[in-house]
């Protein structure tokens, strides 16, 4: 099947495991559940990209109503979309 990764039961793919005992098929998705399980999914500040911390985040929510998306995106320097995203719960989702 074209929609399959190799995964990782151990939860150390990242690492360099390459035990064969360790690998399974999984779609894309249970691999990403997986890696949330084992605490090893890029999220949040771990992104080395992120301009937001989860308290900036959990500030964000803070605001809705208060402010409009724009102030709100001009006060933490990003564009109105990440706002946007935010609120919707697209992004930091873990967060909640």
């Amino acid at each position: 099947n074209d929609n399959m990764v190799a995964a990782h039961s151990c939860g150390n793919g990242h690492g360099g495991c390459v035990n064969p005992r360790h690998v399974y098929w999984a779609t894309y998705e249970r691999n990403v559940h997986d890696a949330v399980d084992h605490g090893t999914w890029a999220h949040g500040t771990r992104v080395n990209t992120s301009k937001l911390s989860e308290d900036d985040v959990r500030e964000i929510r803070s605001l809705f109503g208060k402010m409009s998306g724009a102030d709100i995106a001009r006060k933490f320097g990003v564009p109105p979309q990440a706002i946007c995203l935010i609120k919707k719960g697209k992004n930091g989702k873990w967060l909640e």
